[in-house]
């Protein structure tokens, strides 16, 4: 009974402790969205992530909460992302007629910021927040859908 007792006592400090590590991974004065959870649905909701070249194999949707510490000591966005591993890289003009038609149907502008072979970029103002969808595809065999959320003294499409 004993070993029992303390042994649900360690799990209770671990866990314990393993909160108290979650939550002074957020950077201090750095304000998520209030309405976060909302918007991380809003955000998986975009038809473009399902979009995936013929053949590709979709990873699991991840999404990001904002505040958190990241290794590079930057500090993390409302984001959410999917992979899609591929059999062989995608030229841009590939990428373009696949991604274009249901970027613009939903609303994107036409492409904004950084472009070039392996890159495309979209901003758009949402609820007086800049969303920005970014799909990579250079030098690996897959495609990386990001969409995020910016603070405006951030916004990459100024």
């Amino acid at each position: 009974m004993a070993v029992r007792v303390r042994a649900a006592f360690a799990a209770l400090l671990l866990t314990a402790a393993a909160l108290a590590g979650c939550a002074s991974d957020r950077y201090d004065g750095c304000a998520p969205p209030p309405n976060e959870a909302s918007l991380l649905d809003n955000l998986a909701a975009e038809p473009v992530l399902e979009v995936a070249p013929e053949g590709a194999k979709r990873q699991e949707l991840r999404r990001g909460e904002a505040c958190h510490r990241l290794p590079n000591g930057a500090a993390s966005l409302t984001e959410v992302s999917v992979r899609y591993d591929l059999s062989r890289n995608l030229s841009r003009a590939e990428a373009v007629a696949l991604y274009e038609p249901v970027i613009r149907e939903s609303g994107w502008p036409p492409e904004t910021g950084r472009r070039g072979e392996g890159f495309m970029s979209y901003c758009k103002m949402v609820d007086g927040r800049t969303r920005v969808l970014q799909i990579t595809w250079a030098n690996e065999a897959s495609v990386v859908i990001l969409i995020h959320l910016t603070e405006p003294a951030q916004d990459p499409c100024l």
